[in-house]
């Protein structure tokens, strides 16, 4: 999946606000031998005028964007 197919964020329904970021790249995550692997997260991002969503902890980029795109009924 690439990342242009991602979906509006589904509470503030913006789009250029989003990130992919893997785990070591989340300053708000603790960075311990806890956190292995290839953790990675879409955000919705505060800095960037987000409200904060987030998909989750994903095994992987492509994991992280289809639990974004998927949305409740």
């Amino acid at each position: 999946m690439k990342y242009s197919e991602l979906k509006p964020c589904p509470f503030c329904g913006k789009h250029e606000t989003l990130e992919v970021l893997h785990h070591t790249e989340c300053d708000w995550l603790p960075q311990d031998e806890d956190n292995v692997g290839d953790g990675t997260y879409v955000i919705c991002s505060v800095p960037r005028g987000g409200c904060g969503a987030s998909s989750g902890y994903a095994e992987g980029a492509d994991e992280a964007l289809a639990r974004w795109n998927r949305r409740a009924p």
